[in-house]
Order: structure tokens, then C-alpha cells, then sequence
């Protein structure tokens, strides 16, 4: 980890005591196994994968066969130290690495790797909010840098943009559920699925 660096943003406000803090730093992958993160793209993003495929036979023997292959050379290497024990103590994280890559290969392979939202994503989300909770963040920041008497105006102007970002929040998403239970009303087809997505979800 080099030069790292955390930031609190102080002058974003989130209705609480609460406070975004960013950290920054270098990363230098180990020079010992350049593809365990893969290559030289620094950390690999979390990798996901629906685990609920696997209950089905075609993905399950899939995976199975492809795991198989794909560890057979790290097998060998574990048994080569069992029967052969060296003076030097082998790598412990570099064979753990080499599993993970075994097993994601081996997934990916036969169910896919699964694409899920960003976590700021919402259906709900609209240019007007957006342009609320801009002037929120704007309002907070004004009332935290004035001074004097002006302070009490300032932080009334940010309660009032607080609470109609808050009223528009409430506003979409109550509309956007109206509008996802009057679809599960006129189409059947929508309701089975959104039931078998809730259940899929709850088995991955």
C-alpha cells in the first residue's frame, strides 16, 4: 500500500452524524504471482456467480468436470510436496491463490459469471432528485462555510432542500411500487416470474 490518503467530506451531508470518507492509496500486486489479481489490472472486482444453477444437473456436472481438469496440475504440485518435503516452507497464500483461480475458472466455465447492478442503482432514481440532492449537498455546504447571523438562514435553506429531496425520494418510490404491483395485476406472466426471481434470490 503506497502514499495512502483518507478523505472525509465533510461538506456532504446525509441527514445523520454519518460522513463519507474516502481512502486512496497505491496497490503493487506481489511480484511472487502477477495473475492472481488478474494481471496487471490491479484488484479484480468481486466476482458473482448465480450458485443456484447448480442444482440442476447439466451446470453441476459441468462444473465438476471443469474443476477437475483445471486442478489436476495444483494436485499434482501438493502431492509432490507430501511425498517429497523440501527445507524451504512452500508458499501458503500463492497455493490458496491458485485454488481460487481453479475454482472461478470452474464457475465461470459452467454457470456463467453473474452481472449484477451498481450499488447506487435504483429504478426509482430521476433528473429531478438528482438535481435535489445537488442543491441539498450545495445548501449544506453554504451553511457550513458562512458565518455570522447568516448561519441561521442558511441552515433553514438546507432543511428546506433536505426535506424536498426526502419528499421526492418517498414520492418515486411509491410510485414506482404502484406501478410494479399494477403490472403483476394485468399480467400473470409478470407475477410468476417476480415470484420466481424473489425465490431464486433467496436460494443464490
Amino acid at each position: 500500500m503506497l502514499n495512502p490518503q483518507l478523505v472525509i467530506e465533510s461538506d456532504l451531508s446525509f441527514g445523520s452524524d454519518h460522513r463519507l470518507m474516502t481512502l486512496s492509496f497505491g496497490y503493487v500486486a506481489p511480484a511472487s504471482d502477477p495473475q492472481a489479481f488478474g494481471g496487471d489490472s490491479g484488484l479484480a472486482p468481486r466476482r458473482q456467480w448465480k450458485l443456484s444453477k447448480l442444482t440442476k444437473e447439466k451446470p453441476l456436472g459441468l462444473l465438476r468436470e471443469y474443476f477437475r481438469s483445471s486442478v489436476a496440475p495444483l494436485v499434482g504440485d501438493l502431492s509432490a510436496l507430501v511425498s517429497a518435503p523440501s527445507g524451504v516452507r512452500p508458499d501458503i497464500d500463492a497455493l490458496n491463490d491458485s485454488l481460487n483461480r481453479c475454482l472461478y475458472k470452474s464457475l465461470d466455465g459452467s454457470i456463467g459469471v453473474k452481472t449484477g447492478r451498481p450499488g447506487y442503482w435504483k429504478k426509482y432514481w430521476t433528473q429531478e432528485i438528482e438535481a435535489a440532492a445537488r442543491e441539498r449537498d450545495a445548501s449544506y455546504s453554504r451553511w457550513r462555510w458562512v458565518l455570522g447571523f447568516a448561519k441561521v438562514e442558511k441552515w433553514c435553506l438546507f432543511q428546506d432542500a433536505h426535506r424536498r429531496f426526502r419528499s421526492l425520494v418517498q414520492a418515486a418510490k411509491r410510485r414506482s411500487w404502484q406501478r410494479f404491483c399494477s403490472d403483476l395485476e394485468k399480467d400473470f406472466s409478470k407475477a410468476t416470474a417476480a415470484i420466481k426471481r424473489i425465490k431464486r434470490n433467496k436460494e443464490s
